[in-house]
């Protein structure tokens, strides 16, 4: 995560550390550590921090883009299920994932990953 980024977005927002926490979920403790660059956040924690400060991961990177709006929507929806529902679409991309290595070596995972998720969607 790119502090930089980090600490603009919130202070453009003017959101404090302690109100990020709280729609988040993540400690002050945390975050400060964050902001101060001095521990890399889990992907996890990035979604919901980008989610508060409603923004792209994106946003977040040293590079203009690291998802395509494609990727950033199923990221979203898969964020969006319940546990279960998560470990349902995980199974699927497993499988998937396993069918395309065993059939066509190791294929494209991006598109192996949408496949999946687009037959989650669609049950």
């Amino acid at each position: 995560m790119n502090k930089k980024k980090f600490d603009t977005l919130r202070k453009e927002q003017h959101i404090t550390l302690e109100q990020l926490a709280e729609l988040t979920g993540i400690s002050v403790s945390t975050l400060t550590k964050i902001s101060a660059g001095y521990i890399d956040t889990s992907f996890q924690n990035m979604c919901k921090i980008a989610h508060a400060l409603h923004c792209s991961l994106d946003e977040f990177t040293e590079e203009d883009t690291i998802f395509s709006e494609e990727d950033r929507e199923l990221i979203y929806k898969y964020h969006q299920l319940s546990l279960i529902g998560q470990k349902v679409a995980k199974a699927l991309l497993d499988k998937e994932l396993m069918h395309l290595k065993n059939h066509t070596g190791y294929g494209n995972y991006q598109n192996s990953c949408k496949k999946a998720f687009s037959i989650y969607h669609n049950l």
